[in-house]
This record gives C-alpha cells, structure tokens and sequence, in this order.
C-alpha cells in the first residue's frame, strides 16, 4: 500500500492525508478488512498502532489480522498494536470529554516516541467514542483540535470512522466538513473539497493532486477562464464547484 506524505501534496496548512475521515453505510464489520490491511502496512513501517471501537469490532479486527498473517499476539505484547474498548475518555457522568480525549492521543503520542517508533496511527469509531449518551455537541470542538494536534504533529495520523447508520445527521455532516482527505479503501484516498476545518480553509494541494486530469483542455480552459474573472485559482474554483456540487447549499444543515 502507498502511504502518501504531506510534502508529496504540498499540504502546509492541514494534515492532508494524515487525518481522515471515513464515511460509510452498513455493518460495520464490513470494513473490517480494509482496516486491517491498513494497519498491517503500519506496522510494516514500524508504527505503533491504536485501534478504538467496541468488545465485538475489536475481537473482529484482531481475527482478521490474524488471517492477514499479523502475529497479533505478538504485536499485542510489544505494544505495537493496542485494540481497546476502553472508555476510559469519558466524564464520570459517561459524557464525552473532549480534554480526556486529546490529553489521552498525547500521552500515547509520548510515549509511541519515547520507545523508539516512528509514530502513531490510530483510528476510531465516532459514535462509540462519544459512549452511551450520544451527545455530539462536542464533535467540532474534537475534530479541530485533532486537526491541530496532527498538524503539529508529523508522527501521528489516523482515521475516524463514521457511520451513517447510527449516527445524526450533524454528526455526518461535521465528519464531512471537518476532515482534509476521506479514506475510500486501503489502497485510496482523497483530499476532500468540501473540507472547511482548521481555519475555514481547503486544504492547500496542486490540481494534479486533488484531481483526476482527465478535463478535456476546453474544460480546463473554460474553468480557468471562469477562475480568472473570479479572481480565483483554479483550484479553488474547481473545489467551489464541486464542492456545491456535492453539498448544494440547502442541504447543509450543521450547527455551528
């Protein structure tokens, strides 16, 4: 699996492809496999890796990395690879705290240095993290956040996962605002045009890496000539337009 780096796509204002969102429909177990994949190419590269999600989705993911030929018991005991249920991260009244959250991801952070990894990839469900009371008021307070601690920091990257399933609309909506690239499967990903996170900002890439280049010239041409009277790039002229494309105004419907 290709691991792309922010140098390679000029990603200097986001985490680029070091925080992602996965949005996704159906049993979640489905996904299973594409996260396995994953984490094994992490560990390949000598990450430690953490994994957040409930009893069944951990013991699910443990057996398939064991398909995948991972020594999990092995990895387990080195601490290469944690899989936790804990909600340890949760007030004393199981509400989700945000403090809790970052200052565990920090501490794992440390200590993912301090014993000679390269760094730390970690991934979670959103509506598990968040425990029983389901209340996402917090949700874009910790994608923010997340979004400045990963960008501040190199070694650490990731994946939340959001189910449409179980999740409220808001919450689905943040996790498609607030993530600079979506995780599609184990072998792509893409910078999201609809990203309006740290800073209100899209993120910052060249064409050729957001976009697939097969415009016909008199597209890229007309586009460019539209961008012009804007006194826009093209880049983010094309972003604005698909960016309305796949969320036309009316049906944006976070509250800030």
């Amino acid at each position: 699996m290709r691991v792309w780096s922010d140098v390679e796509f000029g990603c200097m204002e986001t985490a680029g492809f070091r925080h992602q969102g996965f949005m996704y429909q159906g049993s979640p177990s489905g996904h299973i496999p594409m996260i396995a994949a994953v984490v094994k190419a992490r560990l390949e590269q000598k990450n430690r890796c953490l994994y957040f999600d409930s009893k069944p989705m951990v013991a699910g993911l443990r057996s398939h990395l064991a398909q995948i030929g991972v020594d999990v018991a092995g990895e387990t005991a080195k601490n290469s690879l944690i899989l936790s249920a804990h909600l340890g991260h949760l007030s004393d009244d199981q509400t989700f705290d945000v403090d809790r959250m970052m200052a565990t991801l920090e501490d794992a952070l440390k200590q993912t240095l301090r014993d000679g990894y390269v760094g730390l990839w970690a991934s979670g469900e959103v509506a598990w993290e968040f425990g029983p009371k389901a209340d996402f008021g917090q949700l874009v307070e910790y994608e923010m956040r997340l979004e400045d601690f990963i960008c501040n920091h190199a070694e650490i990257s990731g994946i939340c996962q959001y189910h449409a399933g179980v999740l409220p609309p808001d919450a689905m909506q943040a996790g498609q605002d607030m993530h600079p690239s979506i995780f599609i499967n184990e072998t792509e990903s893409r910078l999201n045009p609809a990203y309006t996170g740290r800073n209100r900002a899209v993120p910052m890439a060249s064409l050729e890496t957001t976009f697939d280049l097969s415009l016909p010239p008199d597209v890229r041409r007309r586009a460019a000539a539209c961008a012009d009277n804007q006194g826009i790039t093209l880049n983010e002229f094309i972003n604005r337009a698909v960016t309305e494309k796949l969320y036309p105004a009316g049906r944006k419907n976070l509250k800030n």
